[in-house]
């Protein structure tokens, strides 16, 4: 092949000529920071990440704590599309209520919570993604005052036939 051919070959965006869904399906697969990037590709790629499901993972923002949970606030406050996976490291002065409230949270697949600030306890609105909930991790926290843990185990087991307790 000539060099003119090839320079015109590697000038074409292909990728750019897919259809928004498959873009879409695409950037679901990427890290959140990396779906997000994709926005400055065009102006045709700047709003698709927002609709787009979200494997959102605090591990792979950049700054400390505070800016960390800034960034999450925007995303679950702007994110028009669902959040598949939510992996929560070290979000010392996070608004869990606030943020399991997000509708953007709706069809949470999997959750993975690592908080060690809590002396208290995981609020109980957590439960509300058990009906979607394939995978939950959740580490160096309380997860439920006793009575109300027994309680919620038994609400929620008549709701969801998938789902094992345990309390370890």
């Amino acid at each position: 092949m000539n060099t003119a051919k090839r320079m015109k070959l590697e000038e074409i965006d292909l990728i750019s000529l897919l259809p928004d869904d498959i873009l879409g399906t695409i950037i679901s697969f990427l890290r959140t920071d990396d779906a997000v990037r994709t926005s400055a590709l065009s102006r045709r790629w700047r709003h698709l990440w927002l609709s787009v499901p979200l494997n959102l993972d605090t591990d792979h923002i950049s700054g400390y704590c505070p800016d960390k949970i800034e960034v999450v606030t925007k995303i679950l406050s702007e994110h028009q599309g669902p959040i598949r996976r939510l992996h929560l490291d070290s979000m010392y002065f996070a608004d869990l209520d606030g943020w399991f409230m997000s509708l953007a949270l709706d069809n949470l697949q999997e959750i993975d919570i690592y908080v060690a600030k809590f002396d208290g306890v995981l609020p109980l609105f957590v439960l509300r993604f058990t009906p979607t909930l394939r995978v939950a991790i959740i580490a160096h926290c309380c997860l439920f005052e006793e009575s109300k843990l027994q309680k919620a185990m038994t609400i929620e087991a008549r709701a969801s036939k998938n789902y094992d307790f345990w309390v370890c």
